[in-house]
């Protein structure tokens, strides 16, 4: 009896390990699956952890870029400060030289000759004397009156004066500064992109950014914004843009390109595991889209 219930036993023992691995193992999937979950969660954070440190990063070379040009701007007011300064020194030396080099007349060098020639001058009581209507009729005769032909010009110089004055040029008016709207310098923008000029695209996109924080153009200028990276190669800052638009602008009708265009940014530059997972992320958020075809195409271009 003992034999026969050894011999029982231990079949019934295997069964029961083997039962216990197999309930191990179906529970395995599922914890699996919640480290994945989890493990994306935690790539998405640190993904938008390195975009917002790429923003800052952004503003603090912006900063930096608007103090360099404060300080050479400075500087070269100094610069002609002291030419000023110099060159005003060098004037001032200049008349001081000329003034100790004029000569110092005496006003009373002929004093000698004035006393002599007030010897000689008669006494007054020894002069003849003139008669006083011949002297005041000569006086009379030399003096005129001033006509008014003289005094008053004639109607046709004031007639010409008056068209020299008619003619002069008008002092130019002061136009006020013509104020653009949002619109307009979004669009001023998006034609630099539209003729290929990327770089000067990316210039416009980011003072708009940093301009009208409030604009309802901001999502597409982002797009383009990060669309002109990509266009000329820098896919690490059009990834930066792309992210912060996805997440900032969810329902922005460039999300879904948005989202293709990141994707393909990490594969170009040899991150394939995150490329993957924005591509089936496009293909699963928006199944219809054209984004969504394209993303289809690069995954089968990877495999």
């Amino acid at each position: 009896m003992l034999k026969l219930s050894s011999v029982f036993i231990v079949p019934l023992f295997f069964i029961f390990v083997l039962l216990s691995g197999v309930s191990s193992a179906q529970e395995n999937p599922y914890a699996i699956e919640t480290k994945v979950i989890k493990n994306e969660q935690a790539i998405q954070t640190l993904r938008q952890q390195q975009a917002n440190l790429y923003l800052k990063m952004e503003d603090l070379l912006v900063k930096y870029g608007e103090l360099l040009g404060k300080i050479q701007d400075i500087t070269h007011r100094l610069d002609a400060v002291e030419a000023r300064l110099n060159s005003l020194a060098s004037n001032s030396g200049s008349r001081v030289n000329a003034r100790a080099a004029i000569p110092q007349t005496n006003p009373y060098s002929n004093a000698s000759s004035n006393q002599t020639y007030r010897n000689n001058i008669p006494p007054a009581n020894t002069l003849p004397a003139m008669p006083k209507k011949q002297v005041n009729s000569n006086v009379a005769q030399n003096i005129q009156k001033p006509s008014n032909a003289n005094i008053m010009p004639k109607n046709k110089n004031i007639s010409s004066a008056q068209k020299t004055v008619a003619n002069l040029p008008k002092p130019a008016q002061k136009q006020k500064p013509v104020v653009l709207s949002d619109k307009q310098i979004y669009l001023a923008a998006k034609k630099l992109y539209d003729t290929k000029r990327y770089r000067a695209a990316i210039n416009a996109f980011e003072n708009f950014k940093r301009k009208y924080k409030k604009s309802k153009y901001l999502p597409n200028a982002i797009f383009y914004l990060a669309q002109s990276h990509f266009n000329i190669g820098e896919y690490d800052k059009a990834i930066i843009s792309y992210d912060y638009l996805i997440n900032t602008y969810p329902k922005s009708s460039k999300v879904p390109a948005a989202l293709l265009k990141e994707g393909i940014s990490f594969i170009k530059l040899g991150d394939n595991i995150d490329g993957k997972y924005l591509l089936k992320k496009t293909i699963s958020s928006y199944p219809n889209s054209k984004e969504a075809q394209t993303a289809k195409k690069y995954l089968r271009k990877i495999k």
